[in-house]
């Protein structure tokens, strides 16, 4: 199942060899486009200082053959030794991307049109779609910050002139990487804070009982009626296999949601889930809602070792009314997370204040950005302002517990 109904395929540019080698002083830096063609010594790194990064799971996307993506892979070697992985995704920007600013000005709206009317290829370094793979893995304790600086700047410039992008960013900075890209204030740009809702979960609670119990008297109320909403619903742990025989339904579910987002950076499909139940195994849930036996929304789980992330899910709006499904699925997503006994939830960047009543709290993340495109500069600043305002009234951070 695939989203080429909603967005018509258009491949992106690239300049690149099937691999292509650059020598930088002591470094030797290999520039690959598919995964097939990583070598075995991707995955001998990944193993020791990311398993995030072994190619059968940063590989998903590249299998999913997701709509307007291509990727770049990166290995920096210091001699023989490999020292530092990249990862890129390429993203075509098309004027279903952007978000709807027909309340603005009359200048604004007109500025919109002109940037809709043209495609931009958008480089971001680190993944769309994850928060738990980043764009850059370095060996661990090796401190070359400087070296560090210099080689990212020379593998940034390749693979943005490959990929005749207008548009980059660095997704969930490295550290080390962040503080070289703030002395380097000039050509990077912090984004606006980019927030991340999750939720402390104590390793006293046993069960749902105990999260309610921490809960201040109104919240608590709510709690228990949300409870009884979910025990209306069967809730099934989905197999690839499953994923796959009921696709056309449950594309049908995210793309509900989707179709509600404001900025649209990607859409996914269901081979994509299902590459990462058979990447993940058993630490990648997909659990379907069925209500009178019929399914009206489905949640995805990542388990990490010190986190669950509610991932992406699909939602029937009409039962999301009827029976607050949004509010069954985010509770429901305390209790798996206390039955796993992980201490902390994740729950992503969107609908905050339903988050933040739950007993969520914000958790800022690094991002830095570039622009070359002059219009785009301007049209950002305006999406930059409408988003920060968006942000500040339609949410506040809440103290649910006692």
């Amino acid at each position: 199942m695939n989203t080429s109904s909603i967005i018509k395929p258009q491949k992106i540019s690239t300049r690149f060899l099937p691999w292509q080698c650059i020598l930088l002083g002591n470094y030797n830096i290999e520039i690959y486009t598919t995964l097939d063609a990583l070598p075995d010594e991707w995955d001998t790194f990944s193993k020791k200082h990311e398993p995030q990064y072994c190619k059968a799971l940063i590989g998903v996307a590249e299998k999913a053959q997701l709509v307007d993506f291509t990727y770049n892979y990166v290995i920096v070697k210091e001699g023989n030794e490999t020292v530092a992985l990249f990862y890129f995704q390429n993203l075509l920007l098309r004027k279903a991307c952007y978000p709807d600013f027909s309340d603005l000005s009359f200048a604004a709206k007109n500025l919109y049109c002109l940037i809709a009317s043209h495609t931009y290829n958008l480089l971001l370094n680190g993944h769309i779609f994850s928060t738990d793979i980043p764009g850059l893995v370095i060996k661990k304790q090796w401190s070359k910050s400087a070296d560090l600086a210099m080689i990212f700047e020379k593998v940034v410039a390749k693979v943005k002139r490959a990929s005749d992008s207008s548009i980059f960013i660095v997704k969930d900075a490295n550290a080390l990487l962040s503080d070289e890209l703030l002395k380097i204030n000039s050509k990077y740009k912090p984004m606006p804070d980019d927030v991340l809702m999750q939720m402390k979960v104590p390793s006293t609670w046993i069960n749902i009982e105990n999260y309610i119990e921490a809960l201040s008297k109104k919240y608590a109320v709510r709690a228990k009626k949300i409870e009884a909403h979910i025990s209306s619903f069967i809730i099934e742990d989905f197999s690839a296999e499953q994923i796959a025989q009921h696709a056309a339904k449950l594309n049908e579910l995210y793309l509900n949601v989707i179709s509600r987002s404001s900025f649209k950076m990607g859409v996914l499909n269901m081979a994509y889930f299902i590459g990462m139940k058979k990447a993940m195994l058993q630490n990648f849930n997909f659990k379907v809602w069925k209500l009178n036996n019929e399914i009206v929304g489905f949640t995805t789980y990542i388990s990490m070792a010190e986190h669950v992330e509610l991932y992406y899910i699909g939602i029937d709006y009409k039962v999301n009314k009827s029976h607050q499904l949004y509010q069954c699925m985010l509770q429901q997503g305390i209790k798996d997370t206390i039955a796993l006994k992980k201490p902390c939830l994740r729950l992503g960047r969107t609908a905050y204040e339903a988050k933040a009543i739950a007993g969520a709290t914000p958790l800022i993340k690094s991002n830095f950005f570039q622009i070359r495109n002059p219009v785009l500069k301007i049209g950002y600043r305006y999406s930059a302002d409408y988003f920060m305002a968006e942000n500040s009234t339609n949410w506040q951070v809440r103290s649910p517990f006692k």
